[in-house]
């Protein structure tokens, strides 16, 4: 799962700061910078949803 580097290549790509991204996915600041450090290997279904929810994109696009 490439989850880590796709969340930090979106956000980037969108020009969003780890604290704007919280607030548009409804996820704590400290997850985002936990999948993106790849501190969480496997996230939960639902953060990967709201993830993809704040991308607009799909799961399958968000975990490449």
């Amino acid at each position: 799962m490439e989850i880590s580097k796709n969340v930090k290549k979106l956000r980037k790509e969108q020009k969003l700061t780890l604290r704007e991204l919280a607030v548009i996915s409804g996820l704590t600041f400290s997850a985002i910078a936990q999948i993106e450090r790849d501190d969480i290997k496997d996230p939960h279904i639902s953060t990967v949803i709201k993830l993809a929810r704040a991308f607009n994109i799909s799961i399958d696009e968000l975990i490449g």
